[in-house]
């Protein structure tokens, strides 16, 4: 049975408070050759330092992983990859702290080749990367840095 009803607003209808232009950094992720991606391997937000250098050294942007935009607010939104985030595909992608769960891995998957920088040395990252380091982001990034 079909029924027609009249329209009623609703009790409460959404107002817009406020609205500000999101900020972007400095790099076009979309458009970046080299993305460097941070995740929970990173203990503390000043370690976040060591990624932006790496970066910065390849000449590309900084990403994350949804847990540093979500869970302990680090980054923004707009840097995270994965299924609910940014689709990239840089010619080079490395994975720092990042375990390589399919949430984030969809999200970068179409890259050229894969760096991973992890502790754990059953991440499943490792199964899906081209290039793999096992070692604490804190250890290893000042060494890659400075061997560049």
């Amino acid at each position: 049975v079909l029924e027609e009803a009249a329209w009623v607003a609703p009790a409460n209808p959404v107002k817009l408070l406020d609205s500000k232009p999101i900020e972007k950094s400095g790099v076009d992720l979309f458009k970046a050759d080299a993305v460097v991606a941070a995740g929970r391997g990173f203990a503390e937000e000043a370690d976040l330092d060591l990624a932006r250098a790496l970066a910065d050294k390849l000449g590309g942007g900084l990403a994350c992983s949804r847990p540093l935009t979500e869970g302990v607010n680090w980054l923004p939104t707009e840097l995270y990859v994965g299924v609910s985030g940014l689709m990239l595909s840089p010619k080079m992608y490395v994975a720092a702290g990042i375990s390589g769960q399919m949430q984030h891995m969809v999200g970068c998957n179409r890259s050229g080749a894969m760096f991973a920088i992890n502790k754990d040395k059953n991440a499943p990252v490792f199964k899906q990367c081209d290039y793999g380091l096992i070692g604490d982001v804190k250890d290893v990034l000042p060494k890659l840095v400075a061997a560049l």
